[in-house]
């Protein structure tokens, strides 16, 4: 089983899920042409990607902002939500 931590990186989320409300990892792919198959590779890796998404080269992103052909985008979706996110790096200050 795969562990993911996530964090709020605005200092004030104007929606904040209860403690035990679900939500799931998704990543969106989109095609940089119809024979793409970039996506399928993805979707049947081992990485920690969660639900893998591909998207033709003519759909719009699900997002406010657009994915670039050939690219992928991981989200945070909830009831209430579709939050892409961001990657960081864990850093050890406890010496």
């Amino acid at each position: 089983m795969i562990s993911t931590s996530l964090r709020y990186c605005e200092e004030r989320p104007l929606l904040v899920g209860n403690v035990g409300m679900g939500a799931r990892l998704c990543t969106y792919y989109q095609k940089s042409a119809p024979g793409d198959q970039t996506g399928t590779l993805l979707r049947n890796g081992s990485n920690s990607l969660g639900s893998v998404l591909i998207l033709d080269p003519a759909d719009k992103s699900p997002f406010l902002g657009d994915i670039k052909a050939g690219c992928s985008q991981s989200c945070l979706e909830t009831n209430m939500y579709s939050q892409s996110c961001l990657l960081g790096c864990t850093v050890s200050t406890n010496n």
